[in-house]
């Protein structure tokens, strides 16, 4: 049997599906050197990625590198994320880059990279589970170093914004290997201890590398920010650094002062809007006010108040009206009564056998013996009766006892 030979097009259809449907292929991390790099006009960069053995053609468009940090360069060694395919119009495979880092900060990145899918997955990032911060705290819980800058510019900008609002300071590491304990801990206590005192807490720190922030990165902080029945604002480094925290928070701010300032709103601002509000209720009470006395003056010079025997008048005029139109109505409806009476008399009148009889035609009944008890038969049809038989017949004025002598059928005479 002759084999079916596949065309070059089928065959590199083929083995592109093998690629898109292996999930290995579809989200591949790949270390190695940047060589042949080229930018072109539209954005996109075409370069190869390699390492001592091999080599791989890629591809980043222009949609993902606009995100970059730095500058890719031929001979620097990166780690990219992405999914390899075939080009088909070549029959080459290539890797299409999503992302890419230098490779000095690679495994840190790698480790932020798979918790941050992980725990998407699980739901902790979602916005519908995030708790709302109050518009004005009745107290603020602030975890971070009792020693840094951070709690300085907390306490400053609260107490610059409103005064009013008390503080509490808890003091945890948030760098190096206790820092996530300390840092579950001190969560632990506000829910616990202070809940009754505070409903936000500040989960703060300044600025520094990624190995210095890394804490706000472990997973058992992220879990217990989820898990904590009190609102967190996170806000830790600057507003270029992210952290797991930041995307677990209930809320995410740029910087500690930044945190302070969305739980603090200016005392002078609240001050000014129970002024504008006091006027609002005073300019809607001047209305409704103003509204009585209009409604009170049109009452006072009501024809009700100062002409009350018009009122009677109108009235007396009114049923006068409808007294008229009443003894109207019954007057028509009896005449009309009275004209259908006489019309339905008239012809029963017209109807009356007395009426017929007047014009000249008679009523005749057969005369039945006394056996018969003398019942009398209205006579229709010569058929019913014999020759020689008696009958009466009726006129108008009278009575007249006949004998029948002949019968004549039909109408002939």
């Amino acid at each position: 049997m002759k084999a079916t030979a596949w065309s070059v097009s089928q065959l590199t259809k083929y083995i592109k599906n093998i690629f898109e449907n292996d999930w290995q292929l579809t989200q591949v991390w790949v270390q190695g050197e940047i060589s042949n790099f080229t930018r072109h006009s539209s954005g996109h960069m075409y370069f190869s990625i390699k390492d001592d053995k091999s080599v791989i053609r890629s591809i980043m468009f222009a949609g993902n590198n606009r995100g970059l940090q730095f500058i890719p360069k031929n001979g620097m060694k990166v780690i990219i994320k992405g999914y390899v395919t075939v080009f088909e119009r070549d029959g080459q495979y290539q890797l299409y880059a999503q992302e890419m880092i230098p490779d000095g900060v690679g495994n840190l990145y790698l480790a932020f990279e798979q918790l941050k899918s992980k725990l998407k997955q699980e739901g902790l990032f979602d916005e519908l589970d995030k708790k709302l911060i109050p518009f004005l705290p009745k107290g603020i819980a602030v975890i971070t170093s009792n020693t840094g800058a951070a709690i300085r510019d907390v306490l400053t900008t609260v107490k610059r914004r409103n005064p009013l609002i008390p503080v509490y300071v808890i003091p945890a590491t948030v760098q190096g290997v206790n820092a996530p304990g300390e840092i579950c801990q001190a969560i632990s206590l506000v829910e616990t201890k202070c809940a009754h005192l505070v409903d936000v807490i500040l989960l703060v720190r300044g600025g520094g590398s990624i190995e210095e922030l890394w804490a706000f990165n472990e997973e058992i902080v992220a879990r217990k920010i989820h898990e904590c029945s009190i609102p967190i604002v996170v806000g830790v480094g600057h507003e270029t650094d992210f952290t797991i925290a930041d995307f677990v928070a209930d809320l995410r701010a740029p910087t500690p002062t930044g945190a302070a300032e969305l739980v603090s709103p200016p005392l002078h601002e609240l001050n000014q809007g129970i002024i504008d509000r006091s006027h609002r209720l005073q300019d809607s009470m001047h209305r409704i006010i103003n509204r009585f006395h209009e409604r009170l003056a049109y009452m006072q010079n009501s024809k009700v108040l100062t002409k009350p025997e018009l009122m009677f008048t109108e009235r007396k005029t009114l049923v006068d009206w409808l007294t008229t139109q009443m003894q109207n109505a019954i007057e028509n409806k009896v005449e009309k009564s009275i004209h259908q009476y006489q019309l339905l008399n008239q012809r029963l009148d017209d109807l009356s056998p007395l009426k017929i009889m007047g014009r000249g035609f008679s009523i005749i009944h057969k005369i039945k013996t006394q056996e018969q008890q003398q019942e009398k038969e209205l006579v229709l049809s010569v058929k019913q009766v014999k020759v020689n038989e008696q009958v009466n017949v009726t006129l108008l004025d009278g009575e007249l006892q006949c004998t029948v002598w002949g019968i004549q059928n039909g109408k002939k005479k």
